[in-house]
């Protein structure tokens, strides 16, 4: 397999299953540490309803992940991706600092808003940041749908 020259996301996936058939090979069993039954199921809906029930599910860990297909109207969501990349690329976003063994280090991901990510403000052990978090997260939320303008475009939050 060809990795030179090839996307990063390319690049990180042969990784990956480089990685996974490593570990199979030298200590075997791996399926057995994946969860299966009801517990590994993706709760999977075509009508673009999110349901309470699911949910539950989901944050209760009886299931793995929830796909809601149709829930964001799909040219809504191309413009609020346009939107934020546009702001990105205005410079309005902030490096995301990652958690590493080190402490907070640089990463090549951009934040945008005026909060610090989730990640940065549990780091620091101060639960008036974490609390920051979800003021400025909430305001951050209520800022964007109201200035967005159009109210018959759906809106994430």
């Amino acid at each position: 397999e060809k990795i030179m020259g090839s996307s990063a996301g390319g690049t990180s996936q042969v990784a990956a299953q480089r990685l996974f058939a490593l570990l199979e090979a030298r200590y075997g069993g791996l399926s057995r540490l994946l969860e299966s039954g009801p517990r590994a199921e993706i709760i999977t809906r075509d009508d673009g309803l999110l349901r309470p029930t699911d949910l539950a599910r989901l944050a209760t860990h009886e299931a793995t992940a929830l796909h809601v297909r149709n829930y964001y109207d799909k040219t809504a969501a191309q413009q609020l991706g346009k939107l934020l990349a546009a702001q990105a690329e205005a410079g309005l976003g902030r490096n995301w600092k990652v958690s590493t063994s080190r402490g907070l280090e640089s990463s090549d991901v951009a934040t945008l808003g005026a909060h610090l990510p989730f990640n940065v403000a549990s780091s620091t052990g101060n639960q008036e940041d974490v609390d920051a978090y979800f003021d400025g997260a909430w305001k951050e939320f209520h800022d964007r749908r109201v200035s967005g303008g159009d109210h018959s475009t759906p809106q994430l939050w």
